[in-house]
């Protein structure tokens, strides 16, 4: 039950992070330490269904729970508290780096590693640099259904890419706020059936969007592992520009008040603590696990 538990806080988390400009979902699950088994789990996810369903569960249900306070509190503090809201998930992202530098070390750094590495943190600043599109008009139309499948398609599928932030991506083409204002008026039943069809159609996107980028991740994974862990490390380097940058471009942010630093150092360090809190949990339950088969392997040996 514990296990379920930390499943669902982990989707919940998940959830949070979901439609902050320039914060990768895939991000996060590196912090949280279920990056490889969201992977997994989700390109399997068509060939058993029920076993996914059996295992993720707990974090799925999580995940929608977290998407639905990320729309109702965390866009509220984005707006109200831009900086200081981002700067907590910079701390967490910060927490990220020394692991993942290890799994890197690990494999060896040598030249392909290193021009992995400066790509992805190049590919990161670019795309973040690039103008957002205006927003696009989504109305109930066959057009619009087709493109909010479309969209989300391509928001999830970024999204579970660490450093590449959906948000980011629905941003420069225009969708960003119009699929948000169809969440709203779905949770607060404006307009419902026309927008809970489009919100519909967006989920299907969703759906198609995280199964077929698990695939393309699970086999560059198994190909080549080594530049896979590089070109994460790039990206998570190059996190905290983005996330920065893409906030005080789409909020207003004071940045003449010195109570805004302050503020915005604190929840920085919060984070920070939050995501050693996480670790070390997380290393907790890994050393329970080899406990646990290596008296499965003791107890076979002595049957």
């Amino acid at each position: 039950m514990k296990n379920k538990i930390i499943d669902f806080i982990k989707g919940f988390l998940l959830g949070l992070d979901s439609t902050i400009p320039g914060f990768s979902m895939g991000t996060l699950a590196i912090i949280l330490k279920i990056y490889d088994r969201m992977i997994e789990d989700f390109s399997d996810a068509p060939k058993h269904p029920i076993k996914f369903l059996k295992k993720d569960f707990f974090m799925i249900v999580g995940l929608l729970m977290g998407l639905v306070v990320n729309i109702i509190a965390v866009s509220y503090l984005l707006r109200t508290f831009p900086l200081q809201a981002v700067c907590f998930f910079v701390g967490l992202v910060l927490c990220g780096i020394p692991q993942t530098f290890n799994d890197v070390k690990s494999r060896g750094i040598k030249f392909k590693e290193v021009l992995c590495f400066i790509i992805a943190i190049g590919v990161l600043v670019f795309v973040t640099l690039l103008n957002a599109g205006e927003n696009q008009e989504v109305a109930l139309s066959p057009l619009s259904l087709i493109m909010m499948v479309v969209v989300g398609s391509i928001g999830s599928g970024t999204m579970i890419i660490p450093g590449v932030s959906g948000s980011m991506i629905m941003m420069a083409i225009g969708y960003y706020e119009p699929t948000i204002q169809v969440i709203n008026n779905v949770i607060r039943l404006n307009d419902f059936w026309s927008n809970a069809l489009l919100f519909g159609c967006f989920l299907v996107g969703v759906v198609l969007g995280l199964i077929l980028v698990s695939k393309i991740i699970k086999f560059a994974f198994k190909k080549a592992p080594s530049a896979v862990y590089s070109s994460i490390l790039g990206l998570l380097v190059g996190s905290p520009f983005a996330m920065i940058y893409l906030t005080s471009k789409k909020y207003e942010i004071d940045f003449t008040n010195v109570w805004i630093y302050i503020t915005s150092a604190i929840m920085l360090l919060l984070g920070i603590v939050a995501g050693i809190l996480i670790n070390k949990q997380e290393k907790k339950k890994n050393e329970h696990k080899e406990e646990t088969e290596e008296e499965l392997i003791i107890n076979e040996s002595e049957c």
